[in-house]
């Protein structure tokens, strides 16, 4: 290819171009000239700088405007006139104006930090519909290269593509310049970066341009042409290092270490493409689909950290190991993603929380960071804390689906209804057409007892995505709670139609409990032993984990301590989709409550003492502490040694087995007020979690019944024993309770 330009006029043209003073005519000739001609394209880019310099000096533009207006000729007819006398002018600028950044002020306060740059999805100027979606998979490489540099903050593929969405522009349409101005003011970004693809073949041709957003002015162009094979990766390290040029970053941002994109993502266009559709599909909460797209990444390239990372979230937690194996792959921000999470897994909190937040302060706008952090400090029981993390995350993006969903829950855990239902609303509004939105509102009234409310959002769910089986799952469960046994059982035939290894764990458990409730417990534990006799290898830990934890509660109530501690034994924690360490120390104060529940004290006390000695700094671990301490203390009829370590754990970590608990230590010593109204709201909320904890999901009507009458509420403790006798049956467990209950409701009965 020629280092000149064969056509001379073109090169005065230029300058003459660069202050506006070409025709119409001339201009679209020079443009079209640029596309063709390489050693124009860097001449113009060259000029850029000492321009905009120009522009932006008052002097100089006084000057100027003083020389045209003392001409009555047109300036667009002059310039070949006037060519030269820019040109010196240029030059002279170029030799004695102290160094400086393009569109860069120094004395401009915000642009005392680190430069912060968006960048939009290239346009595919040779086949707008884009089918392979080049211009997005360049985008995405060119953020992720670029995001390496400590001298250069870059605004996310993932807000960026919220934003725009929020915004109404769609995701495939060509932007207009006032729609890319309205996404690159709302991220905040000080420069924005836009980008043509030219030519795909017989090799791959690139243009861009990084605008000033402020003023609007264009500081820097650069086009990048790629090698005969199409080599989209090769091509992206070019741009990567004339961006970071043309930018004028500091000396040291030039040398710091620059790998190659292919090196820290994948070298297969098709894997790429698979994982960026993976990565839209969830922000939708399509999981399913999700699933299947990274899938089809790995099958291109079976070396793909990140497609492994997304997998262990969403479906096979062992894969978490892979994503770490090959994490040498990936860059700077996915790394900390895989070595944050795998940490978590080794039982090191603070080492993993200590990597997100180090990452949010680098990478401000990775909602996923501030996302982690919310969750974790939950499942911790740092409340406060988790729901900082969440507000700062809607402050960044108020729009974002999932935090909208998640601050609907944090609101309804807190038992503020009104508050959950705003953001319910919000998230529907957003989502109107998506089945998640529908299923949370479901979920969120049957927390209240609303179950009626729950029921018809489960098949509103439904009738949006008939495969969504959360909702069929969450429908069983209302109609258990309901004793509503026929939409449990159609719920239950519906679940079996389904391919998904999620529901090989999920169907035995309602089958068990739907026996339950009908006061067979016999045939609970029988359908959880031929389950877990017959459990496929693949099987997912969490869902195995599910089913021993229920089977062992189970077998506890039947006096059969021995083989409910040897189900909580064979748990492998180790893989199960979340924190080691918070399944490790659920496991231990469950076997705590097993102990406790059968009157063995030594070991349960030992358990409690061992419970704080292995992981001293942790809130599960206190709670554990707390809890099986508290229980042993119940037992034996301390009730106010036993409130004041239940009140512990319940400050540490708050769930309905202890809350439960602590209501029934205090109501045993009548040491607080309120309790009828607090053990009412456990025993009408309906979740999943309180399904765990076998017959104690029954028992807590008993003593919301006893806590009632104590307040000569007659009326509401007729319907919780009604209710607690109902789900009992004839079963030959807690025979005192029964005969018990059945003398209460016998005598409000006969009460006029």
């Amino acid at each position: 290819m020629s280092s000149e330009c064969r056509d001379p006029r073109f090169a005065d043209m230029l300058y003459a171009g660069e202050l506006d003073l070409l025709s119409d005519e001339d201009r679209r000739a020079l443009e079209i000239h640029l596309l063709e001609c390489d050693a124009c394209f860097q001449a113009a880019s060259e000029l850029e700088s000492a321009v905009l310099h120009i522009n932006r000096d008052p002097a100089v533009r006084d000057a100027i405007q003083k020389s045209a207006a003392a001409t009555e000729m047109s300036s667009r007819s002059l310039w070949r006139r006037y060519v030269p006398a820019v040109a010196a002018v240029l030059v002279l600028f170029a030799l004695i104006l102290q160094p400086w950044r393009p569109g860069l002020d120094p004395r401009d306060p915000l642009e005392a930090g680190i430069p912060r740059l968006a960048i939009l999805d290239f346009e595919n100027l040779k086949e707008q519909n884009d089918p392979d979606r080049l211009g997005e998979i360049i985008s995405n490489l060119l953020i992720t290269d670029l995001s390496e540099s400590h001298y250069l903050q870059v605004v996310s593929s993932q807000r960026m593509y919220d934003t725009r969405h929020r915004l109404g522009f769609g995701s495939r349409s060509a932007l207009q310049p006032e729609q890319a101005d309205r996404i690159a003011r709302e991220v905040d970004a000080r420069w924005l970066l836009t980008g043509s693809i030219l030519q795909e073949k017989p090799h791959l041709v690139v243009s861009s341009q990084i605008l000033d957003v402020q003023s609007g002015d264009v500081i820097a162009s650069q086009k990048v042409s790629g090698s005969a094979d199409g080599d989209v990766f090769a091509l992206v390290d070019r741009l990567t290092v004339e961006v970071k040029t043309d930018m004028a970053l500091p000396r040291e941002a030039m040398i710091e270490p620059d790998l190659s994109i292919a090196g820290i993502t994948t070298n297969s266009r098709q894997a790429y493409m698979h994982f960026i559709e993976g990565r839209r599909q969830e922000a939708r909460v399509e999981r399913a689909a999700a699933v299947r797209s990274y899938r089809a990444a790995l099958e291109n390239d079976s070396t793909m950290a990140m497609a492994y990372y997304r997998l262990s979230r969403l479906a096979e937690p062992h894969l978490l190991a892979r994503a770490l194996k090959y994490s040498d792959r990936v860059g700077t921000r996915d790394r900390t993603h895989i070595l944050a999470r795998s940490t978590l897994y080794l039982g090191d909190t603070a080492t993993a929380m200590g990597y997100y937040r180090e990452a949010i302060e680098r990478f401000p706008d990775e909602k996923e960071f501030l996302l982690s952090l919310h969750v974790y400090m939950t499942s911790l029981g740092n409340r406060d804390e988790a729901f900082d993390y969440l507000t700062r995350l809607l402050e960044i993006d108020p729009d974002h689906k999932v935090a909208v969903n998640m601050m609907a829950y944090t609101w309804a855990s807190r038992r503020n209804l009104d508050s959950a239902l705003v953001y319910l609303d919000r998230y529907q509004a957003l989502a109107p057409d998506e089945a998640n939105p529908y299923d949370s509102r479901g979920q969120i009234y049957s927390m209240f007892g609303l179950l009626d409310s729950a029921k018809f959002y489960y098949k509103e769910a439904l009738k949006r995505d008939r495969s969504f089986y959360h909702s069929l799952i969450g429908l069983a469960h209302a109609g258990l709670c309901d004793h509503d046994f026929e939409t449990v059982k159609e719920a239950i035939d519906r679940l079996d139609n389904f391919r998904d290894d999620v529901l090989d764990g999920e169907i035995p458990q309602l089958r068990a409990l739907l026996y339950l409730r009908k006061g067979q417990a016999q045939r609970a534990v029988a359908t959880l032993e031929t389950s877990l006799r017959n459990s496929a290898l693949g099987r997912r830990p969490s869902e195995i984990a599910s089913e021993r934890f229920l089977l062992a509660h189970l077998l506890s109530d039947a006096g059969r301590s021995d083989e409910a501690l040897a189900q909580l034994a064979r748990c492998d924690y180790t893989m199960i989709d979340s924190m080691n360490t918070f399944y490790a120390l659920k496991l231990r104060h469950i076997e705590g409550a097993v102990l406790v529940n059968n009157g063995l004290h030594r070991e349960a006390s030992q358990v409690a003492v061992e419970i704080i000695q292995d992981v001293p700094d942790s809130i599960q671990a206190l709670y554990g502490f707390y809890y099986v301490t508290g229980a042993e203390k119940l037992r034996q009829k301390e009730f106010a040694i036993a409130a004041e370590n239940l009140s512990q754990a319940v400050a540490s970590y708050p769930s309905f087995m202890g809350d439960l608990m602590l209501a029934r230590a205090e109501l045993e010593a009548e040491s607080r007020e309120g309790l009828a109204d607090e053990l009412l709201f456990l025993a009408n909320s309906c979740t999943r979690h309180r399904t765990l904890w076998g017959s104690w999901q029954i028992r807590v009507h008993y003593y919301a019944g006893l806590a009632l009458e104590s307040d000569r509420r007659f009326e509401e403790a007729e319907q919780q024993y009604s209710l607690y006798l109902r789900s009992w049956g004839e079963s030959n467990l807690n025979k005192d309770e029964v005969a018990d209950a059945r003398q209460r409701l016998s005598r409000l009965r006969s009460s006029p």
